[in-house]
């Protein structure tokens, strides 16, 4: 799931190409799953984390919390958290408390809108037409 998030992200358009992009996550990640460059120096970057959680199983506070102190500890301002589920009040209210670091939380069901919507991992199996008369055709 976490290169699959940094490939939405990129369509979304954060950063140029896939150059700019880094999964960093696995064992001893600190935290952090993904890595976007805004510029080709990477002076301005955004910290991603994605986690698949089953259905019922919301992200917390304590979740965001501990991504917005990595991110502060590596001198970041930006972050993208994406889960597969919801998250809960006190992750939203831990968001908006911070105001240091800009973090945007995308869960499972705006995951999956923006998928269909940029058309990524995403296959149309079926279109349909719908029709209606005319008008203008028989009035000649």
């Amino acid at each position: 799931m976490e290169k699959a998030v940094l490939k939405v992200l990129l369509k979304l358009g954060y950063g140029a190409d896939e150059n700019d992009l880094s999964h960093v996550g696995g064992p001893n990640d600190e935290g952090i799953d993904g890595i976007i460059n805004q510029d080709k120096l990477g002076l301005d970057q955004i910290f991603v984390q994605s986690k698949r959680y089953k259905e019922g199983s919301d992200i917390d506070g304590n979740t965001i919390n501990a991504f917005m102190g990595a991110m502060g500890r590596k001198g970041v301002t930006k972050g993208v958290f994406i889960t597969a589920s919801h998250f809960k009040e006190s992750a939203k209210k831990a968001v908006q408390e911070n105001k240091i670091q800009q973090v945007v939380l995308i869960d499972g069901e705006e995951l999956a809108k923006i998928m269909v919507d940029y058309q990524i991992g995403v296959a149309e199996v079926q279109t349909y037409s719908i029709f209606k008369i005319d008008e203008n055709f028989f009035e000649e």
